[in-house]
């Protein structure tokens, strides 16, 4: 087995990247997945996110499509636009409203250069509420459910 080159140690807590004045959180690869790390940029402040990837490891499968659809999600959800930049994959600029736009092909050499307009930042439900819209669908479906079967149950003693 060769060995590892370099000697990291994982961060504790994700940061904005500044470039100019404009504010960046990058999240990488398979983090796209995970909703509460763009939340945590866009709380803290982010202009644009961007989502580094390098989908090539499963060769030209859905895994590139699906990765997209992460960051589509992401950027609906907080209100941002987002830089999806790969090696292999799929390159888009997604906007605050889910428009995937100059998006490439898989396995393509391009250069990609996008205006970043802050004029285009909305504050959403999610950005600022989080998950609390979900507990409160699940709390109200678990009362409906339970209020069905507590009538159904009244019902058959009658």
């Amino acid at each position: 087995m060769g060995t590892i080159v370099g000697d990291f140690t994982p961060g504790t807590k994700y940061k904005l990247m500044k470039v100019g004045d404009v504010r960046a959180g990058v999240f990488i690869c398979i983090e796209s997945a995970y909703p509460s790390i763009a939340r945590s940029f866009t709380r803290d402040g982010s202009d644009v996110l961007i989502n580094i990837s390098n989908d090539g490891y499963l060769g030209p499968t859905a895994v590139m499509r699906q990765h997209l659809a992460n960051v589509v999600f992401r950027a609906v959800e907080n209100g941002r636009p987002i830089l999806r930049v790969t090696n292999s994959g799929i390159t888009a600029y997604i906007t605050p409203g889910g428009q995937v736009k100059d998006a490439t092909e898989g396995f393509q050499t391009a250069l990609r250069v996008w205006r970043i307009s802050r004029n285009e930042n909305a504050s959403t439900l999610y950005s600022r509420r989080g998950d609390l819209f979900v507990a409160f669908s699940t709390a109200i479906s678990v009362l409906v459910l339970a209020a069905t079967f507590w009538r159904r149950k009244l019902g058959s003693r009658g």
